[in-house]
């Protein structure tokens, strides 16, 4: 499943910045995918922990088709996140920044979800009839994460209504290779 699911993404990574450098919206090229995707997003990053009553064989097919759209998906959004750099600035300090800035928050963000999935999965398993119910419990962690996701990308989507597009920054400019005529 990992290995297909992989194999897919290395295709569709490269479509999902094509189509990212063809959109033209009021917005810019990319911060957009911020604005439609993160409600996709959460809510495919929920089904992905939720446990279907279906036959072993079934869960299996669930599991590969929640998983297979989670993948396309996140490039869907982390895609043209990773890309909004290239259109802020120019300059390479500033990228270097941002990038900075990016990586920061997300190790940050891995750190969170590491530290509070397991306790959130004790508590919320607890809260079903019936005794302990993992299932539940990792389902609703994953809603407690999705409403988080999407409240962080809505953020960067609202935070900042500057529209970037390559080549409208003042900083943009193209050096031509210096060639001695022939």
């Amino acid at each position: 499943m990992f290995l297909v699911t992989r194999i897919w993404d290395a295709a569709f990574d490269p479509f999902v910045g094509i189509l990212g450098d063809r959109t033209e919206t009021r917005w810019g090229k990319f911060r957009p995918y911020l604005l439609w995707v993160a409600v996709p997003f959460g809510i495919i990053g929920v089904l992905t922990f939720t446990t279907p009553a279906f036959s072993q064989s079934g869960k299996v097919i669930y599991a590969f088709i929640t998983y297979s759209l989670m993948m396309m998906v996140y490039s869907m959004i982390n895609v043209p996140y990773a890309s909004l750099m290239g259109v802020m600035t120019a300059d390479g300090k500033e990228r270097t920044s941002l990038a900075t800035f990016r990586f920061i928050f997300a190790f940050g963000g891995s750190l969170l979800v590491l530290a509070l999935a397991e306790p959130l999965v004790d508590i919320f398993s607890k809260m079903g009839k019936g005794g302990v119910n993992l299932q539940l419990g990792w389902q609703l962690a994953a809603v407690v994460f999705a409403i988080i996701a999407i409240t962080f990308f809505m953020f960067t989507f609202f935070m900042d209504t500057r529209t970037y597009k390559p080549g409208n920054n003042k900083n943009f400019t193209q050096k031509r290779s210096q060639r001695p005529p022939a």
